[in-house]
């Protein structure tokens, strides 16, 4: 969401509202630039917390997202363009509460893909089936979409593709590739032979691939080389603590700076086993300047290429062989870390994204205009 109140903000002649559903976390405002011109309003909203589960047809996280606050506010007001920050808040438009000309449903990810890829990770028969519930609702919400949006924005292209191809105007349909909020200038030089991991171990997902890699490829690549050692950056339930700590392995949680562990590891691991959209992590650690290793479900939706930007495989051998050879001499992979930032400072930024809205924007008034004049 950052990333699109920035790049609306570079766009000529945008005045902004934004109305959120979440806790405005410290320094937001200072972020977004409060003093410009173009910011009109920002409304917090407090989500709904008692929701009936088992009859409503939204997803819980519609449900509650759903505020009668918001909906008496909006009522109120007009707009040219309503911008719908995913699928969590699609309820707003099926029932016609948004006064806008034109209606844009941004992406992050086909939910109903993305709940049944979290069903798979749950060992427990009622979250699986709360999952598969969720899934069936949001198929439910994906099959209005194109009619209910003028334009839908995805983050994937895989995606967006797919997506396309089920509906019947096609062009509705925008790739707009996601920026990272960090790039580094250069690349990261060092002789570390640390490797890092970041991300949120409390998602099931992410511990469950990031255990995978640990079984699969570290405690090989541990036998050969006596003095690696894995840090791992995020947040982390306390037994699951305890599980991975080991003289190896480093569980640090939250860091004050984590960009001198960008900076001092050999190499960064993104092992995605589940999930849906874009990897945020992968294309993060390659913004930092870093050499990435990560699987092919790591760069879904991308257009990163394995052995151009990065280490992409399947193959648990190769993962091995990729990790040892990196720790041994890493100047011999100082070209994918290269490879990889320039394709993110070429593609991945504010700027690129703010281009592409602000033409999408205007292709959307452009074409109602030449419609109407025809």
């Amino acid at each position: 969401m950052m990333t699109r109140i920035k790049s609306l903000l570079q766009i000529d002649g945008i005045k902004l509202d934004v109305y959120l559903h979440n806790k405005i976390q410290e320094g937001f405002l200072s972020e977004i630039n409060i003093d410009s011109k173009k910011i009109g309003t920002i409304k917090q909203y407090q989500m709904n917390t008692t929701i009936n589960s088992l009859v409503s047809r939204y997803p819980i996280c519609v449900k509650k997202r759903y505020v009668s606050e918001c909906v008496n506010t909006l009522s109120k007001m007009y707009y040219d363009i309503a911008i719908y920050e995913g699928e969590q808040v699609s309820a707003y438009k099926i029932e016609n509460k948004v006064n806008a000309k034109y209606h844009i449903l941004y992406m992050h990810d086909i939910e109903s893909i993305y709940r049944k890829e979290l069903a798979l990770t749950q060992n427990k028969l009622i979250y699986k089936y709360a999952n598969y519930l969720e899934a069936y609702r949001f198929k439910n919400i994906e099959k209005k979409i194109e009619y209910l949006f003028d334009q839908i924005w995805f983050i994937s292209r895989d995606e967006c593709k797919d997506f396309s191809e089920k509906i019947i105007e096609k062009n509705k349909c925008i790739y707009i590739p996601l920026p990272t909020l960090e790039i580094a200038e250069q690349v990261v030089v060092n002789n570390s032979h640390d490797i890092l991991y970041v991300g949120d171990l409390t998602v099931r997902n992410n511990l469950l691939s990031l255990k995978w890699f640990i079984d699969n490829v570290f405690n090989k690549i541990q036998m050969s080389l006596e003095d690696i050692s894995l840090n791992i950056v995020g947040r982390i339930n306390d037994n699951d603590k305890k599980l991975l700590n080991n003289s190896k392995i480093h569980v640090l949680g939250y860091v004050d700076n984590i960009a001198s562990l960008y900076n001092n590891a050999a190499y960064v691991i993104c092992p995605i086993l589940y999930g849906a959209g874009v990897k945020v992590k992968t294309l993060d650690a390659l913004g930092r300047g870093q050499i990435v290793l990560t699987n092919s479900k790591g760069i879904e939706g991308t257009e990163l290429e394995h052995g151009k930007h990065l280490v992409a495989s399947d193959d648990i051998k190769k993962l091995i062989d990729y990790s040892i050879g990196i720790l041994n001499n890493r100047n011999n992979y100082i070209y994918l870390a290269k490879n990889g930032l320039d394709f993110i400072k070429e593609n991945h930024t504010i700027s690129n994204q703010a281009k592409i809205i602000d033409r999408q924007i205007h292709k959307l008034i452009f074409d109602e205009n030449l419609n109407f004049d025809n």
